[in-house]
């Protein structure tokens, strides 16, 4: 026999999401839960000057914001097709999405 005890479970739900720098809302999907912006969680580590050791930062900034941030990189971030990379962007899926790019131009002709 079994017995059973009453649980009451608290979910959360998202209402809102706000950009943590512009203070703006950022676009969101209630029906996929999906935000239109992005959500950032960096981790502090043990030679960090300016990051707490064992810390744990997270926020959202719509894509205006982020835009405006990357801007200001001395040294450009690297961009690329995220379904041919897998979501990992490096220069060895640059060179291979190249070479592929080229097989296929090649057997066109």
């Amino acid at each position: 026999m079994k017995t059973y005890h009453d649980q009451s479970r608290i979910t959360k739900e998202v209402t809102t999401c706000t950009c943590n720098k512009c203070g703006e809302i950022i676009s969101y999907n209630f029906k996929d839960g999906k935000c239109y912006g992005t959500s950032v969680t960096i981790h502090g580590g043990y030679f960090n000057k300016h990051l707490s050791d064992l810390t744990s930062y997270w926020f959202d900034i719509c894509e205006e914001c982020l835009v405006e941030f990357m801007n200001t990189f001395k040294i450009p971030s690297t961009s690329g097709d995220y379904c041919l990379s897998g979501g990992n962007s490096g220069e060895s899926e640059y060179s291979q999405v190249e070479d592929i790019e080229e097989q296929v131009a090649e057997e066109d002709k």
